[in-house]
This record gives structure tokens, C-alpha cells and sequence, in this order.
């Protein structure tokens, strides 16, 4: 299954909720509030979630160039399909 389309968006009335681009909630951030710097760490991962599937796009694209151009420049595809596999549920190689 492919994840909700974006871009998602980290709320502006709720802190910690993460929207999917067809305006439902598809995450919450949860931090202990009793930890230090609790709501700047929740606010730091909602937007990183929030990033997600631009990031997963951009890396693919990437991916896609360098192989594309033989530009290898020290890049670790490995390491990046891997990533992609994580994000994609599929395995390395096969996206």
C-alpha cells in the first residue's frame, strides 16, 4: 500500500499532529512533557514526519539521476535504496 499523498503539513492548532494532503490527521507526535525541551523535540519530529514524503521522492529522483548519469561520486546507492526500501516497504533494488 502507498502512503497519503502530500505534501503533508505539521497543524497549526493542535502541536504535534501531522496532516496528509487529503486533510486527515496521519500522525502525532508524543513527547513525555515532564522531559526537557519536550515541546521543541515534538515539534522537530512532526516536522521531520511531515518532510517524509518529500524527502522519499527527492532521494528516489536523486537515485535515479546518478545512476542514470554513471555518476557514482562517492554516493553509498546502498545506503539509499535501502532507505527507500524502509520507506517504501519494499526491498533494495526493487523499487
Amino acid at each position: 500500500m502507498k502512503h497519503v499523498v502530500g505534501p503533508w503539513i505539521v497543524g497549526s492548532y493542535d502541536d504535534g499532529v501531522v496532516f496528509g494532503g487529503d486533510a486527515y490527521a496521519i500522525a502525532r507526535v508524543i513527547e513525555p512533557i515532564d522531559r526537557p525541551h519536550a515541546k521543541a523535540r515534538a515539534d522537530a519530529n512532526a516536522r521531520l514526519i511531515a518532510a517524509a514524503p518529500e524527502l522519499l521522492a527527492a532521494l528516489i529522483d536523486l537515485l535515479y539521476q546518478s545512476k542514470l548519469s554513471q555518476d557514482e561520486g562517492g554516493w553509498d546507492f546502498e545506503q539509499a535504496e535501502t532507505a527507500i526500501a524502509k520507506a517504501t516497504g519494499m526491498t533494495a533494488n526493487n523499487h
